[in-house]
């Protein structure tokens, strides 16, 4: 998901069939000779698209690759992604990982509460 963002574009705005505004963000990364694009509306994505304007050549950048045919683009990762993708580092852990065998004590172990009373205690 890290790649290194070369050149940073915007086009826009413009309005979609439903009369919604719109930026284009087409953005180079690592070495690719071609540029991938992200579709950003207005007001639900600014939050997306002044992450994106605040990128520099050659940060590293957080971002998911979307190839569909012809069509090469990327996305800012969300909290559902970032979560599938920690899971996925856990799991490959526990594969290489050692299994651990549960111990089970010899006798079960009983805990006396403070307010129980033992029988012997009462004075009368």
């Amino acid at each position: 998901m890290k790649h290194i963002a070369q050149d940073v574009k915007f086009v826009g705005p413009k309005r979609n069939k439903k009369n919604v505004e719109y930026f284009m963000a087409y953005v180079r990364f690592d070495n690719d000779t071609f540029e991938r694009s992200c579709y950003l509306e207005v007001p639900r994505d600014n939050y997306k698209g002044t992450q994106i304007k605040e990128w520099t050549m050659g940060q590293e950048v957080d971002v998911i690759f979307e190839d569909q045919g012809d069509f090469k683009n990327f996305k800012l990762p969300g909290k559902l992604d970032l979560l599938e993708e920690r899971v996925a580092a856990l799991e490959k852990m526990a594969g290489t990982a050692p299994l651990v065998e549960p111990t089970v004590p010899d006798e079960p172990y009983e805990e006396k509460r403070d307010d129980e009373v033992d029988i012997n205690d009462i004075p009368f």
